[in-house]
């Protein structure tokens, strides 16, 4: 705890989005098992089709491994906000304007912002985002 902040709310943030990631994962490993099963039109179960699969694969190593790394993830990206937050404690922002000096030359005389609005309008589209943002961030882990 720093000056009466705590980290809580900055791992709920990153431990919500990468459930979410992990969840998808699951989802789609559950989907490409039924397909399976309906490819080798086998008349097993979906479980009993998923329990052969485990068995010649090694389930557990390629299940705890992306765990640990979104555990990994949820902690670094955590540290990583909170301390990105507090720097201004430190070093005030002293670069803000030179850096929309060169956004506003770059960008032919607009702020990347004021360009960046109306594709980023949406919920659906922002939301589509974050999501991704979860899979990025496994994908750094090497998931």
């Amino acid at each position: 705890m720093v000056i009466g902040d705590t980290l809580m709310p900055s791992i709920s943030v990153y431990a919500k989005r990468i459930n979410l990631a992990v969840a998808l994962v699951v989802l789609a490993a559950a989907a490409a098992v039924m397909l399976m099963v309906l490819r080798t039109r086998s008349q097993a179960s979906l479980v009993q089709a998923f329990a052969d699969h485990a068995m010649h694969t090694d389930l557990a190593g390629r299940t705890i491994r992306p765990l640990l790394a979104a555990g990994t993830s949820v902690l670094f990206m955590t540290c990583f906000l909170y301390w990105k937050m507090k720097i201004t404690w430190l070093v005030p922002f002293s670069w803000d304007e030179t850096f929309a000096r060169m956004d506003a030359w770059l960008l032919g005389g607009r702020q990347a912002w004021d360009v960046m609005a109306p594709a980023l309008a949406s919920k659906s589209v922002t939301g589509l985002l974050d999501t991704a943002y979860g899979f990025w961030g496994l994908a750094c882990l090497g998931v």
